[in-house]
């Protein structure tokens, strides 16, 4: 038997229809609105946590506001099902079966499969020397701010 170079690929998106549409900007839009609110409800109660500790604690926290958003907002509800940290899946081509974004989103009106991926960076604008700016990961990801 001989599988195709993307049989991983085939058989994560078993069942998906293809294209996969875009997500609209509305809902999007809604999302990214909650996401700032999560923060910004954190930054209120856990200000110095997230100025001075390292990534997977700032990601818990992160992870424990947007799902408590479930229960919370009945917008969240309508377009969230759940959120996940660090849940592994397999990335856009199938060539790294790994991967490990920070959160994944998983909508109420999409695939199970094909969550929404959100990686955080912690970025520091005082120690140079870090490199951990917002040039350093715009510029790499093309991204414009």
């Amino acid at each position: 038997m001989s599988l195709s170079p993307n049989y991983q690929l085939e058989e994560f998106m078993r069942g998906v229809e293809r294209p996969v549409p875009p997500l609209q900007p509305r809902p999007l839009r809604a999302i990214a609105e909650m996401l700032v609110a999560a923060w910004e409800g954190l930054l209120e109660d856990y200000e110095e946590v997230l100025r001075h500790d390292e990534e997977k604690v700032v990601n818990t926290l992160m992870e424990s506001r947007l799902k408590s958003l479930s229960e919370l907002n009945p917008q969240w509800s309508m377009l969230v099902a759940s959120v996940e940290r660090g849940k592994e899946t397999i990335n856009y081509d199938g060539s790294k079966l790994e991967t490990r974004p920070d959160f994944s989103i998983y909508l109420t009106n999409r695939s199970s499969k094909l969550p929404l991926i959100v990686e955080c960076k912690l970025l520091d604008t005082t120690d140079t020397k870090s490199k951990k700016t917002i040039n350093l990961y715009c510029t790499k990801a093309g991204a414009i701010y």
